[in-house]
């Protein structure tokens, strides 16, 4: 019979069924938080996440980063090594903020609504987060950087549930998960859109917006706590950093991730960090050697910018650490850096063709240089230069858009197997430094308690003594002090993969039909050896403990964003319009590997703008007017494709545009009885449906000329598109 201790579950925030359920299964007991037993007066609380940064990055955790002032902290305070996320972004940040597990609070799988209770894609509003119960406890709450809970229109979010309205007096940065650190998409400063400044950096300037806060909160309110959440950007692709922080790593990753990867186990072994009969997980079966990989240099320049990277983040906290040292109040500060998840092997194109492949067809320029930005990959930077990606491109410019990659993946999961969306140690493992000078009685220690983000908010509401203990996750603050915690088990689910850890046992599946593979981590941590054949009563007792956690939180059927019912495009082979009419996606004429021809009278109006679009940054095509010239716009594959006429026209004109199935675009003109024709080769037909639909004089949403793209057309337009 299996030796596992009896369960204890987590609750979830929608608890109707869990009476019913526990009395079906009387062996998972509530497990009670301990008293609050914390200092007077209440903390601040500095509450820091980074982004995608791997176990082993930090110097402390055996990486070869300059990371020096979180090194200190970790010193001076306690360093959890067996702490654990979620395996990705924002379901990180929903159980960090709620204190509840990801689906119970509609974050189960990205801040995408898919209809379906448990991933509506915003944080459900009935669950107070831990700036609201902080809030209400008295502290004054401010928030910078990366929020990624829904509300903003690059996840499809409604515009509902922003930082303002879910607990926080102050806010800088962005709604999305990832954009451009010098261009962030939907940037705001409390609830106004605002453009970056010149010299812009996310990391430089959430750390200078929070230090602006801690002052205004200390001139209006010096008595009462703050509670300061810093969610950084970094390092998550796109990888930016200027040339001298490069240089100080340059050279450093020549050697490769193989011969690294053993040099960071070596130094976490010495520190005590990871147990030397673990092992090393072997390189995942997508790396190549590094002996084998192609292009050693351009490989090695991606780490490097990710290196630079992190110590910039480094460097960074130290000024926030000194500025709280010098107001008198890091002594009484809690604070707590983590990592959102492991690090991301996500190579976000940088492995596919470079693009754009050639130098616009012509200069272009920002429609408005002063708007805020509104793109994930903007396509030009604010000076007007192309935003490149793909293999070979030299990441750390704005210019460049290029990721990590998963080799230098697993080097950051070191010593661990898998990393950011696996539910394998690589991929939630991470590391939590606690600083707390006034709380912590055992600074410089190495603390092995199993706990996860439910534990973070129930430790949180426990030092600001802010209400009754959360029953979902347990105190930490006994750990602080060397006692024992017993955080019960942990529970996963992300795009079909499954996991629960109770103790030293993890049993995880990855994927939605995988079988369950069971390791004891006090033995192979790094999961090297799978004892599921050999103890299937542990398994049954742990997949009967995750199937009633999945009924309880929201969780079943398992990924249903995946059995959304596909579009079905229109059939029509000619589409004729007037000004201001809009088709939806569906509606639309179906592009997908067709050629077509679109002819637009321009009847009145003057200046610039969109004539007729069918908009998207990958695929689409746009007829405007700029600087008085007709132009025909064609985006394949994010490929651009841009024929202007030479010469300014005044309405009325008629512009006949066509794409050909052999990729020719021409451009006809025809004003005061002069013809200009222009021909280009855009490579092939367009292989995918634009996101948005067929509109008739503007480009609203993605337009095809991104950040390029010119106002609505303000005259009398009608419209003729027609598929061959």
């Amino acid at each position: 019979m299996s030796s596992l201790p009896v369960l204890a579950p987590r609750s979830s925030a929608r608890s109707a069924r869990l009476a019913t359920l526990l009395a079906t299964l009387p062996a998972l007991v509530t497990c009670a938080a301990p008293p609050r037993a914390g200092p007077e007066p209440r903390p601040d609380i500095v509450l820091v996440v980074a982004d995608d940064l791997g176990f082993s990055d930090l110097g402390c955790t055996g990486g070869e980063i300059a990371t020096p002032v979180l090194d200190a902290l970790a010193r001076e305070g306690v360093l959890f090594t067996r702490f654990a996320t979620q395996p990705r972004c924002c379901p990180s940040r929903a159980s960090l903020l709620t204190g509840r597990h990801p689906h119970a609070v509609d974050m189960g799988w990205m801040a995408h609504d898919v209809g379906v209770d448990g991933y509506r894609g915003t944080l459900d509003p009935a669950v107070p987060t831990i700036a609201e119960r902080l809030r209400d406890a008295g502290y004054g709450t401010a928030m910078v950087g990366k929020w990624h809970l829904g509300a903003s229109p690059t996840d499809g979010g409604a515009p509902l549930g922003r930082p303002r309205e879910r607990g926080f007096d102050r806010f800088f940065g962005m709604l999305g998960g990832a954009g451009s650190h010098h261009d962030p998409p939907y940037l705001l400063l409390d609830d106004t859109p605002v453009a970056p400044t010149t010299g812009f950096h996310a990391t430089t300037a959430y750390v200078d917006r929070a230090l602006a806060f801690v002052d205004g909160h200390l001139a209006r309110r010096p008595d009462d706590p703050l509670f300061l959440y810093v969610s950084l950007s970094a390092p998550h692709w796109p990888m930016h950093a200027s040339d001298e922080d490069i240089a100080r790593y340059r050279g450093r990753y020549d050697a490769g991730w193989d011969v690294l990867r053993e040099a960071r186990r070596v130094r976490q072994v010495d520190a005590g960090v990871v147990d030397p009969a673990w092992g090393l997980a072997p390189r995942p079966p997508d790396v190549p050697a590094w002996d084998d990989v192609p292009d050693p240099r351009w490989q090695a320049s991606r780490m490097e910018v990710y290196a630079a990277m992190v110590d910039r983040m480094d460097r960074e906290l130290g000024r926030l650490v000194e500025h709280l040292r010098a107001r008198g109040r890091l002594e009484r500060t809690l604070f707590v850096f983590l990592s959102d998840n492991g690090p991301s092997a996500e190579e976000n194109s940088s492995l596919g063709p470079v693009r754009p492949a050639r130098p616009p067809p012509t200069p272009l320029r920002l429609a408005d240089a002063r708007a805020p930005q509104t793109r994930i990959r903007p396509a030009l930077t604010r000076a007007g230069e192309p935003v490149r990606t793909g293999y070979g491109v030299p990441p750390g410019p704005e210019s460049s858009f290029v990721a990590v990659g998963r080799g230098w993946a697993s080097l950051s999961a070191t010593p661990f197997r898998g990393s950011k969306s696996r539910l394998y140690e690589g991929g939630v493992a991470v590391p939590l430094v606690v600083h707390w000078p006034a709380g912590t009685v055992r600074a410089g220690s190495l603390d092995r308690t199993p706990c996860d983000l439910l534990d973070l908010f129930a430790t949180f509401v426990d030092a600001a003594d802010a209400g009754a203990p959360d029953d979902e996750g347990t105190s930490l603050l006994p750990a602080l002090r060397g006692e024992p915690v017993d955080a019960g088990p942990s529970y996963w689910e992300h795009e079909g993969r499954r996991a629960v850890r109770l103790g030293d046992r993890v049993l995880v599946a990855d994927g939605e039909s995988a079988p369950w593979e069971l390791y004891d981590l006090a033995a192979d941590r790094t999961q090297r050896h799978d004892l599921a054949a050999s103890r299937p009563d542990e398994v049954e007792t742990l997949a009967a403990a995750w199937q009633a956690w999945a009924e309880r939180n929201d969780v079943l059927p398992l990924t249903p964003y995946r059995r959304l019912p596909m579009p079905v495009f229109s059939t029509a082979r000619r589409f004729r319009l007037a000004e201001g009419a809009t088709l939806g996606r569906e509606a639309s004429p179906d592009l997908r590997g067709a050629a077509f021809r679109a002819r637009v009278e321009v009847l009145s109006g003057d200046g610039d703008g969109v004539l007729v679009a069918q908009g998207g940054d990958a695929n689409g095509w746009s007829l405007s007017v700029e600087r008085g010239r007709p132009a025909f716009a064609v985006r394949r594959d994010e490929e651009l494709v841009l024929v202007r006429a030479t010469s300014p026209v005044a309405a009325p004109f008629t512009v006949e545009a066509s794409l050909a199935a052999d990729g020719a675009v021409v451009l006809r003109v025809v004003a005061a009885r002069v013809l200009e024709e222009l021909v280009d080769e855009a490579g092939g037909t367009i292989p995918a449906m634009p996101v948005e639909g067929l509109q008739v004089g503007r480009d609203d949403g993605v337009p095809v000329l991104g950040e390029s793209a010119p106002p609505p057309w303000p005259g009398r337009l009608r419209v003729e598109v027609e598929l061959r």
